[in-house]
């Protein structure tokens, strides 16, 4: 809760002048005066202490946590304060956007760079019980290096993905029985894998659990999405998010799971995650696809991935 105090003190003075003729007294003039200082005022004032100006690599987590101190005007530190941190700029996150400082007045949280631009800023800013800032705003920045190669994270563990490729399963129907769009399956694969796209199983009905996917050989990583496209030609750009099959929205993708233990002999429906939360972001120029992939699997861990290549195409 934001709050804020402050503490006055001041004198009342009234100065004149009184003349007395032949026993009789008379006020000539009197001006009031008032005097009022603030001597203590809470929370007054915001620093920045280190994770300034830092350089990082897009879709991780900065070297240096953003630090900053709250104090009030006679420079004590000021626990218990609410500390708001905003992404500004990148389209990253930080851990918490809002945060208590600690019994030295100090606030931190960790930046995770996002993929939006290479500059980045997060304002950091505290309020008085009103709502209002106090204090100016402090402006933290980054500079990220864009990915440079393909690959795919899952929690500690990284891999290169070489190929990718969008198959049309059909036209989407909304929860009002109007066609706005198809569901395309985006199938990601890392090396070790490749893609027969003269072969594609195409399912009328498939069984719950049935993936729609090209014929592989080899053995790797796979990472495979069905989404709600809002074009009937091509997977457009966008960010998509998860949502519910039952009712698909365009923009949204409807089911998503990996694997890191593929192979053409077993293909077994065993050691698939699902990932239940998170976003894909799609950009394409002329026939570059850029995908960036920043998803959580159902036991909380992170998947992370980046490819920039073209996309085969089946229908």
């Amino acid at each position: 809760m934001d709050w804020d105090s402050n503490l006055k003190a001041g004198v009342d003075i009234t100065t004149g002048v009184d003349i007395t003729i032949f026993g009789y007294s008379k006020s000539i003039y009197s001006v009031p005066y008032r005097h009022e200082k603030v001597i203590w005022n809470a929370p007054d004032s915001l620093f920045m202490l280190s994770g300034n100006d830092q350089e990082g690599t897009q879709g991780m987590s900065l070297t240096e946590p953003l630090k900053v101190k709250v104090t009030d005007n006679l420079n004590n530190p000021l626990s218990d304060i609410p500390v708001y941190f905003n992404v500004t700029k990148g389209g990253g996150k930080v851990d918490n956007q809002s945060i208590m400082t600690d019994e030295q007045g100090v606030a931190e949280v960790l930046w995770t760079l996002g993929y939006e631009s290479e500059d980045q800023t997060v304002d950091v800013v505290i309020k008085n019980a009103d709502g209002l800032l106090i204090s100016p705003s402090l402006e933290f920045n980054a500079t990220s290096e864009g990915n440079k190669e393909n690959f795919l994270r899952i929690g500690d563990k990284e891999y290169s993905l070489s190929d990718g490729i969008l198959n049309e399963e059909g036209s989407l129907i909304d929860d009002d029985g109007n066609e706005f769009g198809n569901e395309i399956v985006l199938t990601l694969v890392s090396e070790g894998i490749s893609i027969l796209i003269s072969d594609i199983h195409d399912y009328e009905e498939k069984p719950p659990g049935l993936r729609v996917m090209p014929d592989l050989l080899g053995s790797g990583q796979i990472l495979y999405f069905e989404i709600a496209s809002s074009s009937y030609t091509e997977l457009t750009e966008g960010v998509y998010t998860p949502h519910d099959k039952r009712f698909p929205k365009a923009n949204t993708f409807i089911f998503c799971e990996y694997t890191e233990n593929w192979n053409e002999e077993l293909e077994s429906k065993e050691g698939w995650k699902i990932v239940n939360s998170g976003k894909l972001v799609v950009r394409k120029v002329d026939e570059i696809y850029e995908l960036i992939i920043d998803c959580t699997n159902e036991n909380g861990e992170k998947i992370i991935g980046y490819y920039k290549a073209p996309l085969k195409w089946q229908n």
